[in-house]
């Protein structure tokens, strides 16, 4: 009597412990989620079930998350929102933003006119522009108030004087500005005020570098040139004259390291260190505490690069104090370009250095008082004249005059300052708000002291210079730096920035943690260089994206970006839900071939045929010709638009090629190898790779294709001689192939845009099927046409400006590659690049005595016959927990085995069993609709939606529940009731743990796992309250035997150390004993003990992470 009373009292604990989850779980749920989601869920339930059933009603919704800006409605909501924002902003901004109380006026009421180039109308801007560290832009008045101005060096008359008068004006005007005339007593003698600077006017920032490194009196194996890593690649360049002079160079990333290159120089050699007053990459300013350590140190010549900073920020000169400084102009106003400064500190060892005449060096007009052309005699001017030779840029620098003249009219550069502040400050604010509302995961990664939080809260901030790329849904996948840029350019407004490292790779390099390591294997094994289109490897992007803000820059710029940003690429959850019904829709898995084309001239016209020979995996003589300029490159329709004209026609009969264009005579080529000219020869073509080509056709051809295309090229067949996969001139693989309804697509939104529609040919496709769904990334493998060739799909195409191109002309102007964009969005949330069809590698055929074998037009392509939903589950669960429950099932196999001599009553008793099915088939119908095959998981993420699946079906739902407890499978309740008799006895302890297994932890673990392989945020409370579930089960199943029953219902022995006797005659190393006792009670309990804990614990943490970055947020 007293032992039930305490098992029921344990019972009634075992609940209270089962709810104590719940409760947490409930609190997690509901910080997790805002209440109107709840609400949201409850209003959208029945509509979006019927959208999950309703085809048309689908593509009706997805429609309207397309962002039409010629939707009145969608225009009027945008229009209050945006008003909103901004009068926020204006709030937070106050008197800071927009030169309200300058002599110009507020910048909304000038800009449109003195920028006409950015706005269709005074309130409608035409284009944004973000690219100020790159150029600011002139003003219209700026280029209109010009005046006449002559050659200063012809000294006499009015247009000569009034130049040399406007050039001494600038000159000091441009002093005042940062700083740099003399103190009142610089002269007296032993006088400690500061001297000032020289100017002397350059072709730019690089060329006073130039000039600095190249004078500098580098001593060979002792001077030292220093500079941070994050340095523009200008100042790197200077390193080249140390190093020619014999000279070391160090860079440092932390300022740690500064102390050991101050620590290894000597006091008394003269070295040379550059420093960036604003990292051109991130913004990030010059660390006071660097520039003191250098400063106070013997030896030392400090200058300063102000190209950046000096467009947004007062600079004092006297107070940094720097032996030279460089800056260029057109950063400033827009206009000259090709021009700069070089400053120079009076009185300094670097002035002597560059100022003192040196012997039979270079002299040019204007810099010499006599000169005798018969003899070596020459006296030099003063020694400001050496730097300089020749006509100055004497227009450039007259204008000046006006730039500088606005920058007073607009309050000084502490106005543009506090301008560009605020909304820099704006800018980082809004790029932080940008979150994937499935994942909660930020959607920018920003680079450089932006990245801190705190930042926005300090008084002092960095520079208007806000780098970072861009995450996709699941938070781990970047979106190429080339991909954005490319779709800003098709936004409207268009969108103007930079891309890529921006001339300094150091920054680059430490923000994205590459090595030098890294970029040498980049360049010598891929092809990678500055300034290509290469902006991923391997996942990692190469570059970022910089938002650079001017004197000029307004509010409506930043709102545009975000939009443009918001829109594309955050996924938002009505948008994932919807298409998500969308990609569930069932299709037809046979691919019809309606179009075949084969490209026998790479870039040109293609040849649409009816039937074609596959000839060792590819179209027999696709892209097997290029033309070929005289650099070796390979030549593209992109920049030859007249290649859309010229049209090869092969035959195969014949073995011949005809080509024609407008207005040329056909040329004849014969494809013989016999007729084959000159030797193999490098060709670089649109892909990373380099092949080899053999010039064909002689002169003849050469002279035809060049008079056809006014340029210089000769026709080149693929060599055999190549170490290339594929022997043709193909940029990845061999075969592309697209789908009829994705092009229909693609027309639909193109004619809701009012653009003229496309064909399949303006995506140069090989095969073009009908079939299957509209996401030309599916997630089949291998196609096998005709039971006759397997290809496999290698991976989508990435696309480029390229299928704006008109493919019977070649001009440009297409929207196409802005409809595919949107296409993405509609399609696939953006999980991946922008690509537009597949590429296929044959990996198969099945022998066939007419050979080749050949395509043809109403040929079906169908999937290998592997089923979708056991390939689903396969790709999706990994090994670990499989290997464990095939263990499992094993040795329950083999114990029964043993026991019966009956292999087939355990597989119909077992395996046939009604419920094993069930429960099984269940579960691979929740695996099958969660998969997702765009969407990649982390290891951890994968290896958790296995334990949860196995957990599910077999472990809670077929022994514990049905077996165990309720006794539904006579082969399993036999070993159970060997393994603990408290089964056999309906303890109430197996009772209770029994019931929630089967109806509660089975259901909320196939929650959990469906949750995981769409990666959604009801995973995380999920994770918890059935990890906690397994948690408590286990331990109230084990504990209360080992502490309460002493072991008595399980087969232990004393010789092992444990007591118990509920079968004191087994040996301790009985088959029996080591499978029943060590493995099924302790080992296997053990894992359930162990793995919920650590799944808990990952939750957990993702949820106060989430919860942490909400509040950050609002």
């Amino acid at each position: 009597m007293t032992e039930w009373t305490i098992n029921y009292v344990l019972l009634a604990g075992n609940a209270w412990c089962y709810v104590i989850p719940l409760m947490i779980t409930i609190w997690t749920t509901w910080q997790w989620f805002p209440r109107r989601y709840f609400f949201y869920l409850l209003r959208n339930a029945k509509p979006k079930a019927v959208a999950c059933t309703a085809e048309h009603q689908n593509t009706k919704n997805a429609k309207i998350l397309i962002e039409n800006d010629r939707i009145k409605g969608s225009l009027a909501s945008q229009n209050d929102e945006r008003k909103h924002e901004k009068e926020s902003f204006l709030r937070r901004a106050g008197s800071n933003y927009g030169y309200a109380a300058s002599a110009t006026g507020h910048i909304d009421t000038w800009r449109p006119r003195e920028l006409p180039g950015l706005y269709h109308s005074e309130n409608e801007q035409k284009e944004v522009y973000l690219d100020y560290a790159g150029s600011a832009l002139p003003w219209q008045s700026q280029l209109q108030s010009l005046r006449l101005f002559g050659n200063p060096h012809s000294h006499i008359g009015p247009t000569a004087s009034r130049t040399l008068q406007q050039i001494e004006g600038v000159k000091q005007q441009l002093l005042e500005l940062w700083d740099a005339t003399p103190d009142l007593l610089a002269g007296f003698p032993g006088s400690t005020e500061h001297p000032g600077y020289h100017l002397f006017f350059t072709s730019g920032t690089t060329e006073g570098l130039r000039i600095v490194a190249e004078h500098f009196a580098f001593q060979p194996q002792q001077s030292l040139f220093a500079c941070p890593s994050a340095s523009h690649t200008s100042v790197l360049g200077m390193r080249e004259c140390a190093l020619r002079a014999g000279a070391s160079f160090r860079v440092w990333q932390r300022s740690d390291d500064v102390d050991d290159i101050l620590q290894t120089a000597s006091n008394v050699t003269p070295h040379l260190v550059v420093l960036p007053l604003e990292c051109n990459f991130s913004g990030d300013r010059l660390n006071s505490h660097i520039y003191e350590a250098f400063r106070t140190q013997p030896g030392w010549c400090m200058g300063l690069d102000m190209a950046k900073a000096a467009c947004t920020e007062p600079i004092s000169l006297k107070r940094w104090d720097p032996e030279f400084a460089v800056v260029s102009f057109y950063k400033l106003f827009g206009a000259p370009t090709g021009l700069g400064a070089l400053l120079i500190k009076k009185q300094s060892a670097l002035a002597a250095m560059l100022l003192a005449p040196a012997p039979h060096t270079y002299f040019g007009g204007g810099t010499v008082q006599v000169v005798t052309p018969s003899r070596d005699y020459v006296v030099r001017k003063t020694a400001e004249y050496n730097l300089r030779g020749g006509t100055s840029h004497f227009r450039g620098i007259c204008e000046l005059e006006y730039g500088l003249e606005t920058l007073q009219k607009l309050g000084g550069m502490a106005a543009i300052r506090n301008h560009t502040r605020v909304l820099s400050r704006e800018l980082v604010r809004r790029l932080r708000s940008l979150r994937h509302a499935s994942t909660g995961q930020s959607a920018i990664v920003l680079y450089g002291a932006w990245a801190d939080p705190e930042t926005l809260d300090r008084d002092e901030c960095p520079g208007p210079t806000v780098a970072f790329n861009v995450l996709r849904e699941d938070g781990i996948t970047y979106v190429g730096y080339h991909e954005i840029a490319q779709l800003a350019a098709l936004h409207t407004p268009p969108i103007q920035f930079r891309v890529g490292c921006f001339c300094n790779p150091g920054g680059c390099q430490q923000a994205l943690g590459w090595s030098d390591e890294d970029i040498i294997s980049n360049f010598e094994q891929l092809g990678h260089v500055c300034g290509d289109d290469v902006d991923l490897i391997d996942g990692k992007p190469t570059g970022a994206v910089r938002i650079s803000l001017g004197k000029d820059s307004v509010w409506e710029d930043i709102d545009v970006l975000i939009r443009f940003l918001d829109r594309v690429y955050v996924q938002h959850k009505q948008q994932h839900e919807i298409c998500h019904s969308t990609r569930n829709k069932k299709h037809r898995r046979e691919l019809v071939l309606t179009e075949l084309y084969v490209f026998p001239i790479k870039s040109c016209a293609a040849q649409r045929v009816e039937r074609w020979p596959v000839v060792q995996g590819q179209l027999w003589m696709d892209r097997a010709f290029c033309l070929v300029n005289e650099s070796g490159q390979a030549l593209r329709l992109s920049t030859h638009s007249k290649m859309a004209r010229i049209r090869p026609h092969l035959s195969f009969d014949t073995n011949k090629m005809i080509v024609t264009a407008p207005g040329m005579d056909p040329l004849i080529l014969s494809l013989s190898q016999q007729d084959e000219q000159g030797q193999d020869n490098a060709i670089r073509v649109c892909g990373s790779h380099e092949c080899r080509g053999i010039v064909w056709g002689d002169t003849i051809a050469a002279r035809w294709f060049s008079t056809y295309l006014g340029v210089p090229c000769w026709l080149a067949r693929h060599s055999a001689i190549t170490t290339a996969k594929v022997s043709s001139f193909a940029n990845e693989q061999p075969i592309l192939m697209i789908r009829e309804n994705a092009v229909d697509a693609i027309n639909r939104i193109l004619q809701q845009q009012g653009k003229s529609q496309v064909t399949s040919q303006h995506f140069r496709p090989n095969f073009v099927v009908q079939g299957g769904e509209e996401d030309d990334g599916d997630d089949c493998k291998c196609l096998w046409y005709n039971q006759m060739i397997c290809w496999q799909v290698i991976g989508p195409c990435a696309r480029c400006n390229m299928v704006d191109l008109e493919p019977t002309s070649g001009t440009k102007g297409g929207s196409t590659l802005r409809a595919l964009a949107e296409y993405h969005q509609n399609q696939r949330s953006f999980r991946g690049p922008l690509t537009f069809g597949v590429f296929l590698q044959q990996v198969e055929h099945v022998k066939h005595d007419e050979e080749p074998i050949c395509i043809q037009v109403g040929g079906v392509f169908c999937e290998t016959s592997i089923s979708s939903m056991t390939k689903s589950i396969y790709e999706t669960l990994p090994d670990p927990t499989r290997i464990f429950s095939a263990m499992v099932l094993g040795i329950l196999w083999l114990r029964f085995f043993i026991t019966t001599r009956d292999a087939s009553q355990l597989f119909w008793g077992f395996f046939a069993s009604p419920y094993v099915v069930s429960f099984f088939s269940l579960a691979c119908l929740t695996v099958y609709l969660g998969y997702n095959p765009k969407q990649k998981l982390a290891p951890h993420d994968r290896w958790a939606a296995e334990w949860y699946f196995w957990n599910a079906w077999l472990y809670h739902a077929t022994m514990d529940g049905a077996s165990g407890t309720f006794r539904l499978i006579p082969v399993v309740v036999q070993q159970y009731d060997i393994l603990d008799r408290r089964f056999a006895q309906g303890h109430p302890i197996v009772w209770a743990v029994g019931f929630y297994e089967l109806f509660v932890m089975a259901p909320l673990s196939l929650a959990s796992c469906y949750a995981i392989l769409q990666n959604r945020p009801q995973r995380y409370p999920l994770e918890i309250i059935t990890s906690s579930f397994h948690f408590m089960g286990m331990v109230l199943f084990v504990l209360t035997e080992v502490i309460l029953d002493e072991q008595v219902n399980v087969p232990a022995r004393d010789p092992v150390g444990i007591p118990g006797n509920a079968w004191a005659n087994v040996k301790f190393l009985d088959f029996d004993h080591l499978v029943y006792y060590w493995f099924g009670f302790w080992f296997c309990n053990l894992i359930w003990r162990v793995v919920p804990l650590l799944r808990i614990r990952r939750a957990w943490k993702e949820t106060i992470t989430a919860l942490e970055s909400r509040k950050k947020t609002e």
